[in-house]
């Protein structure tokens, strides 16, 4: 439970388009107790990776480099939070990864930040994220929620009450 499998793709996909996955592979490294329970969504921008767990627990990662940092960890934890009364169904960064949509299983959207600690005036204190509730999105869970990939000020919501909606990042 909460561990992520990283695998080297050993042959190039021949004639079946640019990205895709083929089954041939090489495991490479299993990354254990990132969380108790299964985790249910992942996002990476650069180095930094956020991930939700069944458990309600938000994590952020920093994802180093095997070629410039050889370090017994290649995942460090940033900092962690515990949802109240629902967990993230869904989750992702921004494009520079300083802010993070959440959304939950209660149908709502939230806007996560991590606070630095030598912003609140404290050098010893680790960073923590902050949740802001925003928006009750749909009628039904949360199922995905994903940014516009170009049209940064959009965010895009689909949902168990079948409804897809996009929503104007401003109200963010």
């Amino acid at each position: 439970l909460g561990s992520i499998f990283v695998w080297e793709q050993l042959e190039q996909p021949q004639n079946t388009g640019a990205g895709r996955w083929l089954a041939k592979g090489k495991l490479l490294t299993v990354i254990t107790d990132l969380h108790d329970g299964p985790i249910i969504d992942l996002h990476f921008v650069g180095s930094k990776m956020i991930s939700s767990s069944t458990e309600g627990v938000i994590n952020t990662w920093y994802i180093s480099n095997p070629t410039t940092e050889p370090q017994k960890d290649p995942v460090i934890h940033i900092c962690g939070a515990e949802m109240d009364s629902s967990h993230a169904r869904s989750i992702c960064w921004n494009d520079h990864a300083t802010h993070a949509m959440v959304g939950t299983t209660k149908n709502a959207i939230m806007k996560l930040d991590i606070e630095d600690s030598h912003a609140v005036g404290s050098s010893t204190a680790p960073p923590r994220i902050v949740l802001h509730s925003i928006v009750k999105s749909c009628q039904g869970k949360v199922r995905k929620l994903a940014p516009h990939p170009s049209l940064l000020m959009f965010a895009c919501t689909s949902s168990a009450d079948k409804s897809i909606r996009i929503f104007e990042s401003s109200t963010f």
